[in-house]
């Protein structure tokens, strides 16, 4: 062997030996047993998600690696929690975790087992919306939260302080619109220019139907001029 062939020998040796040590530290550093998470810091939520909760969510991974760690897979299970709305998982040396959450807030209630968010998108669903009691109430078909939400801001805009509200808000199969105030009298309102017999009901429950609310059962107001009442001793 002439000495460039050794040289060229020892050289391949040594660069084989390095990168034999740079795979084995990388297989001692991204050992599952290596630099686990040690502990998980909560910066948001605590309202309705319980730093129990996130550790459940983050069951899988709170033990992994800390540097093979897959984030995305981390906030898709805390996204997955009903009462997150957004998520967001970092890494922080030594061993730390760090997550960052934003709560859902409830708006309304939907169909009495469900909430809505301020999107008037549903979140929660079968649950007793009993402790919700203070937020109003919208009823309709499935895919017509984000507009019957959006109907009802419309709605509460155009009432004020005026001393009416509707403690139930409604959209039949049919598209017609209802309400329910908070005194037992029901609003007939059809299927288009809700806003408009809304005013005209403002109008006669001023005149009229204030002074009668204790007798009267519902209002219809899908006619083109007037409404008409109905009694509760009629029905």
């Amino acid at each position: 062997m002439s000495k460039h062939q050794g040289s060229i020998l020892v050289t391949t040796l040594l660069s084989i030996a390095g990168f034999s040590a740079v795979v084995i530290a990388l297989c001692w550093v991204l050992s599952p047993n290596r630099f686990p998470i040690a502990t998980i810091s909560v910066d948001g939520g605590k309202g309705y998600v319980s730093a129990t909760d996130v550790r459940s969510a983050l069951a899988d991974v709170e033990h992994s690696n800390f540097f093979t760690l897959n984030i995305a897979q981390a906030q898709q299970a805390l996204m997955a929690l009903q009462w997150v709305q957004w998520a967001e998982v970092k890494r922080s040396w030594p061993g730390k975790l760090e997550v960052r959450l934003v709560e859902q807030v409830p708006v309304a209630r939907w169909n009495n087992k469900g909430l809505l968010n301020a999107s008037g998108e549903p979140f929660v669903t079968g649950i007793d919306v009993g402790d919700y009691h203070h937020l109003p109430s919208l009823l309709g078909s499935a895919g017509d939260e984000t507009h019957l939400w959006q109907k009802w801001m419309e709605v509460e805009l155009l009432l004020g302080d005026s001393d009416v509200r509707i403690k139930e808000f409604r959209r039949e199969v049919q598209g017609g619109y209802s309400a329910l105030l908070d005194s037992g009298i029901e609003l007939r309102l059809g299927r288009s220019q809700v806003l408009k017999r809304l005013e005209r009901y403002l109008d006669v429950h001023e005149r009229f139907v204030q002074q009668q609310k204790a007798e009267v059962a519902y209002v219809d107001l899908r006619y083109d001029n007037g409404v008409a009442l109905g009694w509760k001793n009629e029905q």
